[in-house]
C-alpha cells in the first residue's frame, strides 16, 4: 500500500513539475514555489498518515522496506530530472528512521533481558530464539545489500552481538564441557546457514559466525579425541618436547608407559573409530555439519598418529619390544576412508 501511494505522488508530481517549469518557462526555484503551493497541501497529509500508521507499527522489515522505497523513489525523481519532492522525502525519513531506531533498540534490549534460568534450552539443538535471530538478521542484511546505511550497520552489530551473549548464556547452563560446544556449534552453524543463503558470503555476519564455528568446531574434535586417544595425544606432545630439548634419557624412562599406550591403542582403535562416528553423527541435526567434523576428527587423528610413529621411530625408542604391535599408518587412513560420506 506504501509503495502504490509513494508511486502514484512520484508519477502525477513529476508530471506536475515538469509542466509547470516548461509552461510557465519558470527557473528552478520559482517552480519550486508554484509546485509547493499546488502540492504542499497533499504532501503535509501523506506525511501524518505515514506517521500514523508508522508510530504502531513494530514490524521492522516492514519499515525498513519502506526507507528503501523512500530512496528509490528520491532516484526516480532524479532521473527525471525533478527536485521538487526533496523535502518530502526527507520529512518521510524523519518519520521512518526514529521509529526503525527505536523498535531496534526493543529487540535489543529484549534479547539482553532474555532469561536463561527460566528459558533453558531442551536439547543440544538450536534454539528458537536464535533462528528467530538469523531469518530477521538475513532479511535485514539482504535489505540493506542494495542500498547499505551505516546506521542500520551499527544496529545490526548491536543485535549481532546481543545474541552473540545470549548464545553463551544459553550453553552455560548445560553441565559439561562437551554439551556447550555441541550447542554452540549447532546454534552457530544455523545462523551461518540461513545468513549465508539469503545474503552474499562475505557478509560482516556470516564471517563472525564462521569464526566462531570454525573456533569450537576445533575445541570440540579436540575434545572428543582426547576420550579415546587422549594418552596417545597427551605422551606424543610430551615426547615431542623432550625430543626437541634433547632429553634422550627421559624418552628412555618413557618405555613403560608407551607399551601400554601401544597394547591399548592396537586393541581398541577399531573400535573407537566406530564410536566416534556414532557420538559425532548423532549429535547435529544437520548432516552435514556432522560429517565435516567427523572428518576433521579423523584427518586429525591420523595427524596424531603419524606424529606418535615419528616418536617411536626415534632411537632409543625405536627399541621398544612393543612397537612391533603398531598398526601401520597406511592401515589407519584406509579404515577412516571407510567413514567418508558418500554425498
Amino acid at each position: 500500500l506504501f509503495r502504490s501511494v509513494q508511486y502514484a505522488l512520484v508519477d502525477n508530481a513529476c508530471r506536475e513539475f515538469l509542466f509547470i517549469s516548461e509552461f510557465f518557462m519558470l527557473d528552478t526555484n520559482t517552480a519550486q514555489e508554484l509546485f509547493n503551493n499546488i502540492f504542499g497541501k497533499t504532501l503535509s497529509v501523506l506525511v501524518k498518515q505515514a506517521d500514523s500508521f508508522i508510530s504502531d507499527s513494530f514490524d521492522c522489515l516492514s519499515v525498513f522496506l519502506c526507507i528503501h522505497l523512500v530512496q528509490r523513489y528520491q532516484l526516480l525523481c532524479h532521473k527525471r530530472c525533478v527536485g521538487g519532492l526533496d523535502r518530502y522525502w526527507e520529512n518521510l525519513n524523519g518519520v521512518l528512521w526514529p521509529r526503525l531506531s527505536n523498535v531496534m533498540q526493543m529487540n535489543i534490549v529484549s534479547v539482553r533481558e532474555f532469561d536463561t534460568t527460566r528459558r533453558r534450552p531442551a536439547d543440544v539443538r538450536p534454539h528458537y530464539s536464535t533462528r528467530r535471530y538469523a531469518e530477521f538478521s538475513a532479511a535485514m542484511v539482504g535489505i540493506n545489500e542494495t542500498f547499505p546505511h551505516e546506521q542500520m550497520n551499527r544496529l545490526l552489530a548491536m543485535l549481532q552481538e546481543e545474541v552473540e551473549g545470549l548464545i553463551l548464556r544459553l550453553a552455560s547452563q548445560f553441565p559439561t564441557r562437551k554439551e556447550q560446544l555441541l550447542f554452540l556449534i549447532n546454534n552457530y552453524d544455523l545462523v551461518m546457514s540461513i545468513v549465508i543463503e539469503r545474503t552474499k558470503d562475505d557478509s560482516k555476519e556470516s564471517e563472525t559466525f564462521r569464526e566462531q564455528l570454525k573456533t569450537r568446531s576445533e575445541e570440540f574434535v579436540s575434545l572428543v579425541l582426547e576420550n579415546h586417544f587422549g594418552h596417545l595425544i597427551q605422551w606424543s606432545k610430551e615426547a615431542e618436547r623432550k625430543l626437541d630439548a634433547g632429553d634422550l634419557e627421559g624418552l628412555r624412562a618413557e618405555e613403560k608407559r608407551v607399551s601400554n599406550i601401544i597394547g591399548d591403542f592396537s586393541r581398541d582403535w577399531k573400535k573407537s573409530l566406530d564410536s566416534i562416528n556414532g557420538e559425532i553423527l548423532s549429535s547435529f541435526p544437520n548432516l552435514k555439519l556432522g560429517t565435516s567434523l567427523l572428518q576433521q576428527a579423523l584427518t586429525t587423528l591420523v595427524q596424531y598418529y603419524h606424529r606418535f610413529s615419528r616418536v617411536l621411530g626415534v632411537a632409543p625408542l625405536s627399541q621398544i619390544a612393543a612397537t612391533g604391535q603398531l598398526i601401520n599408518i597406511h592401515q589407519l587412513m584406509v579404515e577412516v576412508k571407510r567413514y567418508k560420506p558418500n554425498f
